[in-house]
């Protein structure tokens, strides 16, 4: 898997404008055009989110429509408007208040998963492309994979190691010798995730031979057995 040691972008939408005056709802919140372009987050892409305000934090995956914008569902919005009149409530001197006025919500976007199906997209290619062409890539290809760095780091892997470690497995785990557990609807190949055996992090190769194909239980055991 793909190793990050930071995975979320957050922000902060104000509350309460320059003049003490409240938001006046709070479904509708939209994801900054800065964090959209350079991440790539386009309208109708489903991101997970999670919102927290005081003691309040919820995650949930919401579709990006229109401008970036999302909507949080009525239960949801509720509670974030329950927590923003109980901070008013409590605030009983205008220094307190003033501190209130101040407390925005803050809104966390994983990016992880955005990542991974954005190289899935790659290896899927891969996997459907020439064979041949597939190899003269790999031969050309660095054997240490570049990273990435954002307000996070990741490794950029090769779809092309992915896509010949899974055709080689041919739906089967490499360890177990299982046939892959199930199918996968959105492209009907057999579901093995692919394991580095020395992990990049720890300067591991991102190629064909330090890489094998494992079902998740065989794959769960390396890391963790």
């Amino acid at each position: 898997m793909q190793n990050r040691e930071v995975n979320h972008m957050k922000w902060e939408p104000k509350l309460y404008t320059s003049d003490g005056e409240r938001r006046k709802q709070f479904s509708t919140w939209s994801i900054p055009k800065t964090i959209r372009e350079e991440h790539g987050i386009s309208d109708g892409l489903t991101v997970k989110i999670t919102f927290i305000l005081s003691d309040l934090e919820v995650t949930g995956r919401y579709k990006v429509t229109s401008g970036g914008e999302f909507r949080l569902p009525k239960a949801y919005s509720s509670e974030v408007e329950k927590a923003v009149l109980s901070n008013e409530k409590k605030a009983v001197l205008s220094n307190e208040k003033k501190a209130v006025l101040s407390n925005n919500i803050v809104f966390k976007i994983d990016l992880s998963e955005k990542i991974e199906s954005d190289f899935m997209s790659q290896v899927y290619d891969s996997m459907n492309s020439n064979q041949k062409s597939r190899k003269a890539r790999l031969k050309k290809a660095p054997k240490k994979p570049t990273t990435t760095t954002r307000s996070y780091v990741s490794f950029n892997r090769n779809p092309d190691v992915v896509a010949e470690v899974l055709l080689k497995a041919k739906g089967f785990c490499e360890i177990c010798k299982k046939e892959a557990p199930f199918i996968k609807k959105s492209n009907n190949t057999p579901y093995l995730e692919v394991h580095h055996k020395q992990r990049l992090s720890d300067g591991g190769d991102d190629t064909v031979e330090n890489a094998i194909a494992l079902c998740p239980n065989c794959h769960r055991k390396q890391h963790y057995g």
